[in-house]
């Protein structure tokens, strides 16, 4: 699942819109104030972070200006009940990557977000494939022919990364930073006990895919066809 950084400080608004994401299939983060935004925009991966202009602590700008200064690449979406053209140019100058007026329409926020998401991996699809496996994002699932595969929450966001990313090795860390919460107290361990369940669940279904070890380096999802 793509994991999103949503920092406003509109406590209603923040949860609502993150609980709705989440149903989109989203693994959604969030941040109450700028600071906060901050200290995580440095120490978490995230696919797409969406930040109010108005926020105590650190306004929007300042936190974009910020992660762009630190090299920061992550696609930045901001929100904000401004709308005069010369405050969306500070916006975009800033590092802000889109721009999306308050009040708006949950639908599109989320279209904003697959845009953005898009850019970061030159793809629209709604979906991805890699050997027997299909990974359908409207579904929110993973089929085996035409067999929806049963999987935990976790399973399928770690399943999820890895047919994005076939044939690529991720290590235990970078697993965690880009599968789970950050304010979760992931082990090394989880993440080893998730991938034997995960294995176990391809084997099962007769898949042609698997995920196997490299030493020295990770993880990775493999064709065993080939």
């Amino acid at each position: 699942m793509p994991k999103i950084l949503l920092a406003d400080d509109d406590e209603k608004l923040l949860h609502t819109v993150a609980d709705w994401l989440s149903t989109q299939g989203f693994t959604v983060e969030t941040a109450g104030d700028g600071a906060a935004a901050a200290i995580l925009m440095r120490s978490v991966d995230y696919d797409v972070i969406v930040v109010d202009w108005e926020m105590p602590g650190k306004s929007g700008p300042e936190v974009c200006k910020e992660y762009r200064d630190a090299r920061g690449e992550t696609p930045i979406l901001m929100l904000t009940a401004k709308g005069a053209i010369e405050e969306k140019e500070k916006g975009f100058l800033s590092g802000a990557d889109d721009y999306l007026t308050k009040p708006f329409h949950p639908k599109e926020l989320l279209l904003r977000i697959r845009s953005l998401l898009g850019r970061r991996v030159q793809s629209n699809k709604n979906s991805y494939e890699f050997a027997s496996l299909k990974l359908d994002l409207v579904k929110n699932a993973v089929f085996h022919g035409e067999e929806r595969l049963k999987l935990t929450a976790n399973e399928y966001s770690l399943l999820d990364f890895l047919i994005r990313n076939p044939e690529k090795c991720f290590s235990t860390e970078s697993l965690i930073s880009k599968i789970w919460k950050s304010d979760k107290a992931v082990t090394d361990q989880a993440v080893r006990v998730c991938i034997a369940r995960l294995r176990t669940k391809l084997e099962s279904y007769n898949c042609k895919t698997t995920i196997v070890a490299d030493p020295g380096f990770g993880y990775k999802l493999t064709d065993k066809s080939v």
